[in-house]
């Protein structure tokens, strides 16, 4: 059951794990000082992804580092893309969003949003035309699982990662299967 397992400070963990990327969700601005400091005290650049609701609050911890990092948008932007993909062929689109989009990699965002069904095979073809990778949140449902897998999305956050596991084994996707 959750809940019992120690978590690790930020810098245990990346001493702990010095291959494994991370993703960071900026939650408040106090944070954002100590984790860029962070990320720079141990070269994290590459293996870290930042992400926030908050773009400024993102694009604040992205100015402290002296070197890039992968990042994901925050809310409005993830509302923009939402919004304007359905409408926008791919070019005007990139057009129009180039200034949002302009240090993001990735969008993190749940399957639904309220009555809104973000995830879709045509949401994920305009991030993907985009350049950019998909993250959905938080899927505990192998089913489910699967079927984002099929629509093509880049990688799930769950709660689960014995039932990703699996899934991913079935799948044949896990590494060295």
């Amino acid at each position: 059951g959750g809940g019992r397992e120690p978590v690790p400070l930020f810098d245990e963990l990346l001493t702990a794990f010095p291959d494994v990327r991370v993703n960071l969700d900026v939650k408040d601005w106090d944070s954002v000082q100590s984790l860029a400091a962070g990320i720079e005290r141990h070269g994290a650049h590459s293996r870290v992804l930042v992400a926030s609701f908050s773009d400024r609050r993102r694009r604040a911890v992205l100015k402290l580092l002296n070197r890039p990092v992968a990042s994901s948008a925050g809310m409005v932007t993830n509302a923009l893309f939402v919004l304007l993909g359905p409408v926008l062929p791919a070019p005007w689109l990139r057009f129009a969003l180039r200034g949002p989009l302009r240090d993001v990699q990735a969008l993190q965002v749940p399957v639904r949003y309220g009555a809104i069904r973000v995830v879709t095979a045509a949401y994920v073809r305009r991030a993907h035309a985009l350049g950019l990778v998909v993250h959905v949140w938080t899927i505990n449902d192998p089913a489910e699982m699967h079927r984002l897998l099929d629509l093509g999305v880049d990688g799930i956050v769950t709660d689960r990662a014995d039932l990703l596991k699996r899934v991913l084994l079935e799948r044949g996707e896990w590494p060295g299967t």
